[in-house]
């Protein structure tokens, strides 16, 4: 029997109750592996990881421009905290 692959949400793997087969598009009859199929709570589970994810990178980053030693390191902290919070953005608009 193939190994089940399971989730990957908020830094652990995570089982779920149904799974999906995968075969080979070549030899329909070879089975590749299971695949986990995830609910709506894992689902709600993972972009709330992803969006405090965003929000540490955020954090992390305005420290690291704090700490930074000139305005080029500024600048790129700005530009990079911009394109965080554009996906962050994008995060919110798939509720």
């Amino acid at each position: 029997m193939a190994q089940v692959r399971n989730n990957y949400i908020d830094g652990a793997w995570r089982p779920a109750e149904h799974c999906s087969e995968g075969h080979n598009p070549s030899d329909t009859s070879e089975l590749i592996g299971r695949f986990a199929i995830a609910s709506a709570a894992d689902v709600r589970d993972a972009v709330g990881a992803a969006r405090k994810a965003f929000a540490d990178a955020l954090t992390a980053l305005d420290a690291a421009a704090k700490a930074g030693s000139g305005a080029q390191d500024a600048q790129a902290a700005a530009a990079y905290r911009q394109v965080l919070q554009q996906k962050a953005g994008a995060l919110g608009e798939a509720k």
